[in-house]
């Protein structure tokens, strides 16, 4: 996963999957020669305007009252307390400005200042007028000041690609972009000064440059100023805000971090990266001048299957229309379509140079199909432990992005499920190969998902035993596969979480960790989301009073439960606390609510087995732990690469312990 997609894609899910399953990745650089577009300076760099609401500021109001008398959120705020107008203009910026690239300051103090000035207007009268204004000339005013930060930008020195593989200074250019691949760009406050911000977009472009393809560069004719403004646009700017869906999302946060407001687009996003899967030609795509240029053909997928499409073709036409001329949300939305439709794409063929002289142009009718998303789905691979004056032993690793699964909102035969694909890869490769001694699950990164999914794929380990507890409204449902099967994998289990490890992530790790199935492995704690939400549509006349009328279109993710590890214990109480720390040195970004734990929700009879297995299984722990940081004591430098490497070693040391597990 590309580090700008997990980045976009933790904040639900801006990325768009369309037509062509569309990234936005970064550009590279070669000389600076050229200008941005003539209107870049003079108004909206793309052309188009703030959208028109989906909600009338009543409806708004609405919204939050509903939820707020439903639900309430964790804290049991009152969301229309005057006290609380600075904490909606936070929220409503933090939600239009999440990397904290664009706004001063200066700018969130002056907003704060209107939002304190017209609450009354907002709650008693609708009106969201000041806003509405205060938007209208400010997203253009970021725009305009990103443009001009776009254009004074200077590369590093020794960014040089015009060179090819036999140049001296090749290899220094690559080891630069390397060490800024793994340079993670992250700011939790606004920029104090235009000098600060200057330095962020220092940062942020030479990001992009490093990021970039050869291809990206030729398309653009070494105009990298362009090449790096499109980057921009595409990144920050890609769909234009809309000022009542802000202000839902923002006096939403009002109930808990994680309540919310989706318009329908939104919601379609969203929902494609639930179930895994989205309808569409497979192809990565960037935004060119002549068009949209191909990154990469998405395996499984239409293009692939065609055969006519790779890596470096330029897309120029989609049903006869030129997308040269088109800015790139208009030229995105021509790529969506509906599934089984068939679209004609006109190409710039240039993968075949082989072959000619010159690329050629070819036409290409394709169906819209269903294929996978990449980044969501899991990852299976053989690795052989490294630990030192021992034959290397066979480990599985299996990696988890997120809990996609049905949800109950598609049919059953379109949509798959994370644990039926993770019970594939143990049927169909750890159970039938005897030789390997044990499996590190990864769900590091893993931002959650579907709860029934992280129930599922616990019951390959503990079986029909309980793997969460879930407290809604005064009274506990208890989670569990629902058949008395036992468990189908008995083999040493290692689970690799960090600090973005969250909700169904947690729900897993904590029921295995309370089972002393698994030793949880990593940074000191996860994220510390103990929470479940629910969706809402807004259209279903069936859901909502008719007092309070309509209320617009879209979908409402309200908080409704906190969920319970089998021994009582909540991860919003600091996450879920890890056996063997691996990094020590990474800032804790754990959330805590300080909600009290329970009593255990399993029976009287597995407690009292669990106790007496404790005093054993914890000595086992300790002398782990010692190996581990005997190991690491030896480390140069912490990596992702290194982390996975001493998961599998802790695998080969359970492995050598023969420490008898409980027996499931």
């Amino acid at each position: 996963m590309s580090r700008h997609f997990e980045r976009v894609f933790k904040q639900r899910f801006q990325s768009y999957f369309l037509g062509g399953s569309l990234l936005l990745l970064g550009g590279i650089a070669l000389s600076f020669r050229g200008d941005l577009k003539t209107n870049a300076l003079d108004g909206l760099p793309f052309g188009h305007p703030i959208q028109p609401p989906s909600l009338s500021c009543q409806q708004v109001l609405n919204l939050a009252d509903w939820g707020q008398k439903r639900f309430g959120g964790m804290g049991q705020a009152d969301v229309f307390n005057p006290k609380r107008a600075k904490a909606v203009a936070e929220a409503f910026l933090e939600k239009l400005d999440p990397n904290r690239m664009l706004f001063l300051s200066e700018d969130v103090e002056s907003f704060k200042k209107l939002t304190e000035a017209h609450w009354n207007d907002l709650v008693q009268r609708s009106s969201c007028e000041p806003w509405e204004q205060w938007l209208q000339f400010n997203y253009k005013r970021v725009q305009q000041r990103t443009a001009k930060l776009v254009k004074i930008f200077k590369a590093p020195k020794d960014f040089n690609f015009t060179l090819d593989q036999g140049d001296a200074s090749f290899e220094k250019t690559k080891e630069l972009k390397a060490n800024q691949k793994d340079k993670e760009i992250s700011y939790t406050q606004f920029a104090v000064s235009y000098q600060e911000l200057q330095k962020r977009w220092q940062k942020e472009l030479t990001e992009i440059l490093s990021e970039g393809s050869f291809s990206l560069l030729k398309a653009y004719q070494g105009n990298v100023t362009q090449l790096l403004w499109d980057r921009t646009e595409q990144r920050y700017f890609d769909s234009a805000p809309e000022t009542r869906g802000l202000l839902a999302k923002a006096i939403l946060a009002g109930l808990d971090s994680y309540s919310t407001y989706f318009s329908s687009g939104e919601f379609e996003d969203f929902y494609e990266e639930l179930k895994g899967t989205t309808a569409g030609l497979g192809l990565r795509l960037q935004k060119v001048p002549q068009g949209f240029l191909v990154e990469k053909v998405i395996e499984g997928s239409a293009s692939q299957r065609s055969k006519e499409i790779e890596a470096g073709d330029i897309i120029q036409k989609i049903d006869d229309v030129v997308l040269a001329a088109l800015s790139f949300e208009e030229a995105k939305n021509i790529l969506k379509g509906p599934e089984n439709s068939q679209v004609k794409l006109g190409i710039e063929c240039h993968h075949k140079k082989q072959i000619e002289s010159e690329p050629h142009q070819i036409e290409v009718v394709l169906q819209r199909t269903q294929f996978e998303i990449e980044e969501t789905k899991i990852n299976f691979t053989w690795k052989a432990s490294k630990k030192q004056a021992q034959v290397s032993k066979k480990v599985a690793v299996i990696s988890v992005p997120t809990f996609y699964g049905r949800g109950g909102m598609g049919n059953d035969g379109e949509e798959k499920s994370v644990s039926e694909d993770f019970k594939q890869r143990i049927t169909e490769e750890l159970l039938k190969d005897t030789s390997h001694i044990g499996l590190v699950l990864d769900l590091r990164g893993n931002p959650g998902g579907y709860l029934e999914e992280a129930v599922s794929i616990g019951s390959f380990f503990v079986g029909n035993r309980p793997i969460v507890g879930v407290i809604e409204e005064g009274s506990t449902r208890i989670l569990k596969e629902e058949n008395s099967l036992p468990a189908i994998y008995k083999k040493p289990l290692v689970v690799l979480v960090d600090q973005s490890s969250a909700s169904a992530a947690e729900v897993l790790s904590g029921a295995l960790k309370d089972y002393q199935r698994a030793v949880i492995v990593g940074s000191a704690q996860t994220y510390g989301k103990g929470t479940v939400q629910k969706l809402f549509h807004l259209e279903d006349p069936l859901l909502f009073s008719a007092a309070l009328g309509p209320l617009g279109t879209g979908v409402v993710k309200l908080t409704t439960s906190i969920f319970y590890s089998p021994l009582g214990h909540t991860p919003a109480n600091g996450g879920v606390k890890t056996d063997i720390t691996l990094n020590e040195n990474k800032s804790p970004l754990v959330v805590s609510h300080k909600t009290e734990d329970i009593l255990p929700i399993v029976d009287n009879h597995l407690q009292q087995e669990l106790e007496k297995a404790s005093l054993t299984y914890q000595d086992s722990l300790y002398l782990l732990s010692e190996k581990s940081k005997e190991r690491l004591s030896r480390q140069e430098e912490n990596t992702l690469d290194s982390e996975l490497d001493e998961a599998i070693a802790i695998v080969s040391d359970i492995a050598d312990l023969k420490t008898p597990h409980l027996n499931f």
